[in-house]
């Protein structure tokens, strides 16, 4: 019966059962139930990365962008502007990686898939670029150059 109530939530002693929902906000730790993330913080340094992309200052926006992944690493937005930077400074096979966490975060953004398959395209593989050309286009990106130039790689 004991595990019962705390499963369901209630909690206390055997002679005062109440349930969490009536316990007051003062009497729980200060600070206890912060969030474990700071997701403004990493928008604001995505905000900031492309100022440095604009800038041509790839280093300098990937060592933001590193920063804004310890501060929230489930936002998408990151991983895209450090694929950006990865290709600004032509190192492609990190920028695929990258591309590759955005779309396992946010998997429907048709320009993530159009970018990921024009880089995978450049890397030669021609498999993941089919796969992703092909959601791109599905998604209404501008992918008609990209499918032209695998349907002469498919066909050579």
């Amino acid at each position: 019966m004991t595990t019962l109530r705390r499963e369901m939530g209630w909690c206390g002693t055997r002679s005062s059962w109440k349930h969490r929902s009536t316990i007051s906000r003062s009497s729980l730790r200060p600070g206890y139930y912060r969030r474990l993330v700071d997701t403004r913080g990493a928008e604001d340094i995505v905000r900031d990365s492309v100022g440095l992309l604009n800038d041509r200052l790839a280093q300098d926006a990937v060592q933001q962008l590193d920063l804004a992944i310890r501060l929230d690493p489930r936002y998408w937005t990151i991983y895209l502007q450090r694929a950006r930077a990865w290709l600004q400074m032509q190192q492609p096979e990190r920028a695929r990686d990258d591309l590759l966490i955005a779309l396992a975060l946010h998997p429907g953004i048709g320009s993530v898939h159009a970018l990921l398959g024009r880089t995978s395209y450049g890397l030669g593989e021609y498999d993941l670029a089919w796969h992703h050309a092909i959601r791109a286009y599905q998604d209404d990106a501008q992918v008609a150059v990209l499918l032209r130039a695998l349907q002469e790689v498919s066909t050579a």
